[in-house]
């Protein structure tokens, strides 16, 4: 018999609120600024890449007509290009979203219905994150944090990253202490990163290693703000066969 570890709710909502602040926001909305067309949400779906729209879907669609009208609905429902050609001829002006289609996007995001479809729609990045977290054997909900964030800016698990992390670890001696494990993984993930992106990368990795810190000029403590803890484990321990 296998003892499962599964993510608590409560975790995973965090980590998603905790990487949305370094994605622009929960209701983040963006416009055609880098060809994707409209970036939304709080993990930026995009439709240039089409990973807007599976999310949008998730939304019951009373809520979604109720916000955005019958006819984004009806171009939501036909097809990506549909919805393409919709938002460039009525949510775009030169490629910036207008400021009545931001209004209603933003309202809709803080919806009970667009937050369980947010939540839904990050399952992908969640399943990577504790796949990385069963390779790291990593326990505190701020490891999870770490693991998310990771999964969402960088991809895990990536072999690259698990590689260069045991070598470091070994040759720190392999620290008891699970936020300085933390902390290397924050290094090593920086260092592998696009050298243009280093430091962003790297300040944000690290003030999720050690609870708090400075990114985009914003300081988090993800205790206080998100209530992510140092001293909880992420996971509710079970059985299966």
């Amino acid at each position: 018999m296998n003892v499962a570890r599964k993510a608590k709710p409560s975790v995973r909502e965090a980590a998603l609120r905790l990487t949305a602040t370094f994605e622009g926001g929960w209701n983040a909305v963006a416009g055609d600024f880098d060809g994707q067309v409209l970036s939304y949400g709080p993990l930026q779906g995009n439709l240039g890449q089409g990973t807007l729209r599976p999310v949008l879907l998730l939304i019951p669609e009373p809520t979604l007509r109720a916000h955005l009208g019958k006819e984004f609905v009806e171009a939501l429902k036909a097809s990506n290009q549909a919805l393409v050609s919709f938002v460039r001829q009525n949510v775009l002006q030169h490629g910036a979203v207008l400021p009545e289609w931001r209004a209603r996007l933003q309202a809709l995001a803080n919806t009970p219905e667009a937050r369980l479809a947010f939540l839904k729609g990050a399952e992908p990045y969640f399943r990577r994150a504790e796949s990385l977290l069963g390779k790291t054997g990593w326990e505190t909900e701020r490891a999870y944090a770490l693991a998310f964030d990771t999964a969402v800016q960088n991809g895990a698990p990536r072999n690259d990253h698990l590689r260069e992390y045991a070598r470091r670890l070994g040759a720190a001696g392999s620290p008891p202490e699970e936020w300085k494990r933390l902390k290397i993984w924050a290094y090593v993930v920086a260092d592998l990163a696009n050298p243009r992106w280093r430091q962003d990368v790297l300040s944000r990795k690290l003030a999720i290693a050690v609870g708090r810190g400075v990114v985009h000029g914003r300081r988090v403590d993800l205790e206080k703000d998100y209530n992510i803890s140092y001293e909880r484990k992420w996971f509710e321990e079970g059985a299966e066969a």
